[in-house]
């Protein structure tokens, strides 16, 4: 095995290394990214049913429209963030996606490196 050689083997140990440490970091973002989702999605269902019933309470008041208002903003709010989420988790997946390109790549050179 030549020294070149040698060296490609070794650069790759050490971007499986790097990848894979970037892979947990990108994997603890998405499981952070995953709660978020959950607990806004749960609390989106929860203000949209308390508009629902302002909506439709009676007698309609001054201060019932005021709150539907309110509660509608919220839920519009809530929605945006819920898609803002839910983007930022299709990038993370999106980086897996090629981060495990990368260590599959590194993972075929080691196996040649195995081989000679």
């Amino acid at each position: 095995m030549t020294e070149e050689f040698r060296e490609l083997c070794r650069s790759a140990e050490r971007r499986i290394a790097e990848t894979s440490k970037q892979k947990e970091e990108v994997m603890v973002t998405i499981g952070l990214l995953d709660k978020e989702i959950h607990e806004t999605t749960r609390y989106l269902m929860q203000q949209e049913q308390e508009r629902a019933a302002a909506q439709f309470a009676r007698p309609r008041t001054a201060q019932l429209d005021e709150e539907v208002a309110r509660l509608t903003d919220d839920v519009d709010c809530l929605r945006e963030g819920l898609k803002a989420l839910e983007h930022s988790k299709s990038v993370s997946l999106a980086q897996m996606r090629e981060l495990d390109g990368r260590l599959a790549g590194d993972r075929r050179v080691l196996v040649l490196c195995r081989v000679d």
